[in-house]
């Protein structure tokens, strides 16, 4: 079996978590097979299309692994490149308000870029191991402590991009666009989206409307509640209601899998 196995002690990773499949999965309104075409339009195909559009061949090819697994995304960064961080917040930043504005209904999402210790193995099609050759066997495997650090600073947290502040000196980010999350011991900022895009109007569902009407229209008429939580602080941050950010109010618990009694802020970070 032909395996190439990718290991960073400090790799730059972004990582991209779909909100609501849970209560998707459990719709009995739709069939298995709708649901399983949805995810597929919305987490791969959007996605792929999305990430050719921002980065070119040659960038995918030599500066990225990305891994798909479940209802996540991660991407790792391959080769060291300048300006990595707000190329990633740039493209994690647009492939959401795409999710938001452009599906019917509303896709949600919550993703963070941050450095960790990560691996990912990458299989050779080709490969001559006999159970390799089985074609309904498809294996992606990849971890590291990075999986657990950024999903557990994405926990109780609203819709939004995040970006660790560990990176702040990696990153120029403008500040009027960073919005502080006061959280315990997460050291996160929040990316706000481009005022123009926002406002810019959609060309699918909505003609006359603009992303932001498309996505503050869902919110009030949605009957999730869990949802509305997570979406709301969003929308007050974008219409310049609110200033900072703070956990969901419906998600009172606290990544109790990664604090523990005892154990201080600067442990985990």
């Amino acid at each position: 079996m032909q395996v190439k196995i990718h290991t960073d002690d400090n790799a730059l990773l972004a990582y991209i978590d779909l909100l609501g499949t849970k209560s998707f999965y459990q719709d009995s309104a739709l069939s298995i097979e709708e649901k399983a075409k949805m995810l597929y339009e919305t987490l791969l195909e959007r996605f792929l299309v999305a990430f050719k559009n921002h980065f070119d061949e040659i960038e995918i090819s030599e500066n990225f692994y990305i891994n798909i697994y479940a209802d996540s995304i991660m991407i790792c960064e391959r080769t060291r490149t300048e300006n990595m961080v707000e190329k990633l917040i740039s493209f994690l930043l647009k492939y959401q308000l795409e999710l938001m504005s452009e599906c019917n209904p509303p896709i949600l999402s919550r993703a963070i870029v941050g450095r960790s210790s990560y691996f990912s193995l990458h299989i050779d099609p080709a490969s001559n191991n006999p159970f390799m050759g089985f074609k309904n066997i498809d294996i992606s495997l990849c971890g590291g402590r990075g999986m657990v650090y950024l999903d557990s600073r994405l926990n109780d947290l609203p819709v939004g991009i995040y970006l660790c502040d560990s990176l702040n000196n990696e990153s120029n980010i403008d500040n009027k666009r960073i919005i502080k999350v006061e959280v315990e011991c997460r050291k996160l900022s929040f990316m706000k989206q481009d005022h123009k895009e926002l406002e810019s109007p959609i060309n699918y569902f909505f003609p006359h409307k603009t992303k932001l009407e498309v996505i503050r229209g869902f919110f009030e008429k949605s009957s999730d509640e869990e949802l509305k939580s997570k979406l709301e602080q969003w929308v007050l941050v974008h219409e310049e209601r609110i200033t900072e950010i703070r956990k969901c109010e419906s998600d009172i618990k606290i990544i109790s899998d990664t604090i523990r009694p005892g154990t201080s802020c600067n442990q985990i970070v």
